[in-house]
């Protein structure tokens, strides 16, 4: 008697003992999952920010492409006009 109730305990304890190991393996599997999901949406968090920042930088860029082109033009307009003026005075102001 005294061994049949050893091991009607022991069966008890090793059922219980699997299912805390299952549950120790579903826990780490959840664990497991939430990790990747943090990770998954830091990586696409930080991607986002990436590119928020690229487009602003070739936003910048376009922006100083058509400043530097309207400097050109105004630059051009100007050795124009110096040229017209060099032309229009007299040729005893050069020596």
């Amino acid at each position: 008697m005294n061994d049949n109730f050893l091991n009607d305990w022991l069966k008890i304890v090793n059922k219980e003992l699997t299912e805390i190991a299952q549950e120790e393996e579903r826990l780490n599997s959840e664990i497991t999952k939430s990790e990747f999901k943090i990770s998954f949406y830091k990586k696409t968090e930080l991607k986002n920010l990436f590119n928020k920042e690229l487009e602003e930088e070739q936003k910048k860029i376009e922006n100083d492409q058509v400043l530097l082109e309207a400097c050109r033009q105004e630059h051009k307009k100007y050795i124009k006009l110096k040229s017209v003026l060099k032309e229009a005075r007299p040729k005893e102001y050069y020596i």
